[in-house]
Parts: structure tokens; sequence; C-alpha cells
């Protein structure tokens, strides 16, 4: 077995402990002893829903996980994050309170390509994101952004994905980022929009998806 998920109220993850083969695992809210994943040294992937962690420090001993995905709950609590240097995709789901100060620590994971924020509507603006490892950068559902003209301020990120409304003043602010080689939308988010989109610079970056998880 490869790949595992629990949830349920007072479920311990004790037993878990003996499953060196699973490299896949979500856990989510009412879950005890969830430090005990520690001991899985094969995982690649987990996902954390609806917790309120205060520490890290559960993961420090996983060397190679690579995706790491928080969801619901509060945890706005990553000072830890640069630690997980085995980190390449970092995903914030739908938190409650998140604000642009919790994720400063992003900046320092030093292996970080791929970066999705879903969902968050205290983040405001994106120039903040100061990463240069980073490479691919998700982003849905962002009410909270009004443009992304912040974006120009990240240097290394070549390929952009959208899952979100696009509005002609969005448009217009994708046209000043010059260092992105690839802008990624969901056919269903611009529909009103494609002719305008290729009377812009910006045209020939852009290509039109459908409307799926993907990255």
């Amino acid at each position: 077995m490869s790949t595992f998920g629990l949830g349920g109220y007072n479920v311990s993850l004790k037993e878990l402990q003996s499953y060196n083969s699973l490299k896949r695992f979500w856990f989510g809210d009412k879950i005890k002893d969830f430090y005990s994943i520690s001991s899985i040294h094969n995982l690649e992937e987990i996902s954390i829903m609806s917790q309120n962690l205060k520490s890290l420090e559960f993961l420090f001993s996983l060397k190679k996980l690579k995706n790491l995905s928080f969801s619901f709950g509060g945890t706005t609590y990553f000072e830890e994050l640069p630690t997980l240097v085995s980190i390449e995709q970092l995903d914030f789901w739908r938190i409650r309170k998140l604000e642009v100060q919790h994720l400063l620590p992003i900046n320092n994971v030093e292996n970080l390509k791929t970066l999705m924020l879903i969902e968050l509507p205290r983040i405001t603006n994106l120039g903040w994101i100061k990463n240069d490892k980073l490479e691919t950068l998700v982003l849905q559902d962002m009410k909270g952004l009004q443009s992304y003209e912040s974006l120009a301020e990240i240097g290394n990120v070549e390929r952009l994905v959208i899952k979100d409304t696009l509005n002609k003043e969005k448009i217009d602010s994708l046209e000043k980022l010059a260092n992105i080689k690839e802008i990624q939308v969901y056919g269903g988010y611009v529909d009103d929009h494609n002719h305008y989109i290729h009377k812009t610079k910006v045209a020939e970056k852009v290509k039109t998806m459908e409307l799926k998880y993907q990255i």
C-alpha cells in the first residue's frame, strides 16, 4: 500500500508506524498521535487538513518528503518550513486567517519549485514571494487579488497557472510579467474575455486548459 488517508474522531495514527511502504498520506481533524508519521520515512506527499498545528517538528525526519499540503483548519505557524529541505511543492488551501506574514518562511524553502495558493481571501498581493527557486505558481479563486501586477517582482517564476475569473484589468496586469514564459488559464473562467486576450501582447504566452486539477 503506497497511498492512504485517515480521518475521524479520536483516531490514533500510532498503528501506522510500521507502514514503511506508504508514499502518500493525508489526515483530517480529530486525529490523535499524528506525530507517529515521523517514523514513516518513505513518505513523499502529505496532506494535512483541518488542523491547528503549533509545530512542524514531526515532519523533520521525513527526508523524502517532496509535496506538502495544508487545507482548512487554523494553522498559521510555518516558521519551521525551511527545515524541510526536500520540499519541492507547497499547497495552501482555505486556511482561515492566513495572511502574508504567515507565509514569509516560504521564501527560505531552498528547493521549492511549485507553490499553490487556493481560496486565501486575506492574501491581496504577491510581491512578498521572493524565493528564487520557485518555477511554477498556481492561483485558484484568490478573491483578494485585484491584479497580478505584483508578480512582476518575482524574478524566477516562469509558469503561472490561473484558476480564477479574469477581467480586463487582470489581463492588462499580465502584460507586465516579462519574466513569465507560460500562462495557463482555464476555459470556463475566460470565455467572456478570449477576444480581448488575443488583442494583447500576453496572448502568445496564454494556453487555455480544460477546467480540472492540473499543474
